[in-house]
């Protein structure tokens, strides 16, 4: 039996929410704290039954295979089972009301609950797939993203950070066999269309900032700046085609931009001054 041991099911756990990185022997055993000796081994047992994939002496899942599907799925829901239960129960609702009224192919939870990274202001957030667009069912503190498969495809294949965010960080809460299946590709690279899609977003903060300033609304400029930093923080990683950090490691590992969020408010000229440096 594959999940009889508990640092196999360590070592799978690991790889299932990491499904487009590889690690060697050594990484894994530092991360895990696992031996090298047990994780050889272990990997070998894996391997006869087609659960790894191995390139230059590194390893990930092989998500051609069921069972790694079904076990990403698994693990996912596991992450989600773990939140507090006010919270559970209140995802679990919204799935639930979801699923039995759509005709879907992907549900997953994506934004702050995907990554514990919510407040108690944060909405939940999901993305549904589906092969149409349907009126969804209505719930409170709840954001509801819809694309067709045609949508998605097309998305993916641009680059589009939305989607590659959601690759990396999303939960499935289920899967009819399609968002599973890019596991199965390298991650695109973000295209300059995206890029220039990123570029207008800022520049039209930009000016909602300049407007709400015009009508002595500091506050609301305040945070509509703060938007500003944070998508001029991932226009600016993207560009380099490197994969955005979700918002808190942003703030861990940029002090400005800590600086910056975590101010109540801004005066007129501080807002100005800052948006200058845009």
């Amino acid at each position: 039996m594959i999940l009889e041991n508990k640092s196999t099911i360590i070592l799978l756990r690991h790889l299932c929410l990491n499904p487009f990185d590889s690690f060697s022997i050594l990484e894994l055993s530092k991360k895990l704290n696992i031996s090298r000796n047990w994780l050889y081994k272990n990997i070998y047992y894996l391997n006869q039954y087609n659960i790894l994939e191995e390139k230059n002496k590194r390893f990930k899942l092989n998500f051609r295979t069921l069972f790694i599907k079904k076990l990403k799925i698994a693990f996912d829901n596991e992450f989600i089972a773990e939140l507090e239960k006010t919270h559970y129960n209140q995802i679990l609702e919204i799935f639930n009301g979801l699923s039995y009224k759509m005709d879907y192919k992907s549900i997953i939870l994506i934004g702050s609950f995907a990554v514990k990274e919510f407040t108690e202001k944060s909405d939940i957030d999901f993305l549904v797939v589906a092969k149409n667009k349907e009126e969804p069912p209505l719930f409170s503190n709840c954001n509801i993203i819809q694309l067709t498969i045609n949508e998605f495809n097309e998305k993916y294949s641009k680059g589009d950070d939305f989607i590659i965010d959601t690759l990396i960080h999303g939960k499935i809460m289920d899967d009819k066999n399609f968002f599973v299946n890019y596991f199965q590709k390298d991650l695109p690279l973000f295209s300059q269309e995206i890029i220039e899609e990123r570029k207008e977003v800022i520049i039209k903060l930009k000016n909602r900032v300049y407007e709400l300033l015009k009508q002595q609304e500091l506050k609301m400029a305040s945070e509509e700046l703060k938007k500003l930093f944070i998508q001029k923080e991932r226009l600016e990683t993207i560009q380099k085609n490197k994969i955005p950090l979700t918002k808190q490691q942003m703030l861990k590992e940029n002090k400005k931009l800590y600086k910056i969020i975590n101010k109540k408010n801004f005066n007129k000229e501080e807002i100005l001054n800052f948006l200058k440096e845009i």
